[in-house]
């Protein structure tokens, strides 16, 4: 295999001497066919991004003398420094990401060079008509003057060289090297670019751009690996009743509702913690070292935040709950810090929701059960019919048990809404329906404690068939619902 100047000395410059003793010897034209041969062999060589990137750049630096030499990496929103050699007056900028200067700009910017491999300004003054936020950059920095090369992949600029106050060494034709190389730099960028995407994604929540439970895993097993010694508080949080706000207003809506905790989070912790959704409607804050000495006051200013959610125009509030643990007081490792946080935060929703607490060695985790055993769970088996509907004008139907199907001979829940078009009214001979429905109607408008109504008309089945029965109704009060009446309905015969 060729030795590259990027290869040699552990980073530090090589005279291209020592690696072609004929080079001052050679034409231009075959000086640049070596130039080029060896870039290529750089760039595809099996090494890794940032290795390239800097031999390609070590290479540059022996025609292209300057002030400051990089490579930049252009995303859709922004452009970011992956690569640079910089001389000792000049500010290093490696990492360092510029808004104003993303993939639309320099699309048009470099739509102006044409068939061009390189750009170049003399003067930045020429910058004001194009991007003003830009030359006022390039003034700040002290440059006067640039080139640049963009790299391509699939017509798109993904990428550029550039060059700050330039001097080029004419022995080499650096347009030929460019155009040849562009799309090889085009596509070690690309490829670069494809795997951050992957690695962001593999530790990352898509919905809510938080870390996930595997990325803050690994984060929170290097800390214990790391600083055994020091503190960590894990704090575990739930969205209360989230499937309710996904049945009632749909998935998007379920979605908004996330992002808005997401975003509570992040602004109640900041950079304090690592913040992650762990999966579903449950996140997870960690404060590490000195900031876990604090984690009773996060908690308390987390739990009095007011959640909120849009759902056509009207906002809907939301609660959470909150269950933590600290390590090393409560906890032997991560592992059994997380289940003490759990057991903690079931602790809370055993309690009602809507709350936090610590870990307790006297939690009872007997009880948990009560959580897995639904409301449906419940009406299903109630040896009694159950009715629920709104208390508005078509008093539209809610719910009805299976006990409930079964008496008015459909043969489940949805052949039930067909036949009464979701209205309880439906279930009403013709005849009887005003009368019912000034009951129903009458006992929601009145005032006072009793909220319990009980009386006996007809219901009409799905066979025509009518049938006496016994009412008892109580009127509840259900946030995002409104006034809902739960009836429990008998045969009279019975």
């Amino acid at each position: 295999m060729s030795t590259t100047l990027g290869q040699l000395g552990n980073g530090e410059d090589v005279r291209i001497e020592d690696l072609q003793p004929h080079y001052r010897e050679m034409s231009p034209e075959d000086r640049t066919s070596w130039f080029l041969s060896e870039m290529l062999i750089s760039l595809n060589d099996e090494q890794g991004f940032s290795v390239a990137m800097n031999s390609m750049l070590r290479m540059l630096s022996t025609v292209i003398h300057t002030d400051w030499l990089a490579v930049f990496e252009c995303a859709e929103a922004y452009t970011e420094v992956v690569s640079e050699r910089c001389s000792a007056h000049m500010h290093p900028m490696l990492g360092q990401k510029f808004d104003t200067l993303n993939g639309p700009v320099l699309n048009r910017l470099f739509s102006h060079i044409g068939e061009k491999p390189m750009a170049f300004v003399p003067d930045v003054a020429l910058m004001q008509r194009i991007s003003p936020a830009l030359h006022e950059w390039f003034v700040s920095t002290g440059i006067t003057s640039f080139m640049a090369a963009p790299f391509y992949n699939d017509g798109q600029v993904v990428g550029f060289l550039g060059a700050y106050n330039y001097r080029i060494d004419e022995t080499v034709d650096l347009g030929r090297i460019f155009k040849a190389v562009s799309s090889f730099v085009g596509a070690r960028i690309e490829n670069q670019r494809l795997i951050k995407t992957l690695e962001w994604a593999s530790n990352h929540d898509a919905l809510t751009g938080l870390y996930n439970r595997r990325g803050s895993m690994q984060i929170l097993r290097r800390f214990e690996s790391e600083t055994p010694e020091d503190t960590c508080a894990l704090i575990l949080i739930d969205l209360d009743d989230f499937k309710r706000i996904n049945d009632l207003y749909g998935h998007a809506v379920g979605d908004d509702a996330l992002r808005a905790v997401a975003k509570t989070l992040e602004n109640v912790f900041g950079t304090d913690a690592l913040v992650c959704r762990s999966g579903g409607d449950e996140f997870l804050a960690a404060l590490m070292g000195e900031n876990a000495l604090a984690v009773s006051d996060y908690v308390e200013k987390l739990s009095q935040v007011p959640l909120e959610y849009e759902f056509k125009d009207m906002t809907r509030r939301m609660t959470i709950s909150i269950g933590y643990a600290c390590y090393p007081e409560q906890a032997s490792n991560i592992n059994d810090l997380y289940a003490k946080a759990d057991a903690a935060l079931y602790d809370v929703k055993l309690a009602g929701k809507a709350g936090y607490g610590k870990y307790r060695p006297d939690a009872d985790s007997r009880y948990r059960s009560l959580l897995g055993f639904t409301a449906r769970d419940v009406a299903e088996h109630l040896p009694y019919s159950l009715i629920i509907h709104k208390a508005d004008e078509p008093s539209s139907l809610l719910y009805a048990s299976a006990s409930s199907v079964e008496l008015l001979e459909c043969e489940n829940m949805y052949e039930l809404m067909q036949l009464t078009n979701g209205a309880f009214s439906e279930l009403v001979p013709d005849e009887d329906v005003e009368i019912v429905r000034k009951r129903y109607i009458k006992h929601a408008l009145s005032e006072g404690s009793n909220r319990d109504l009980t009386f006996d008309y007809r219901m009409r089945a799905k066979t025509g068939t009518i049938k006496e029965v016994h009412a008892l109704s109580r009127l509840i009060d259900i946030p995002d619902t409104g006034l809902v009446f739960y009836t429990f309905i008998t045969p009279v015969d019975k």
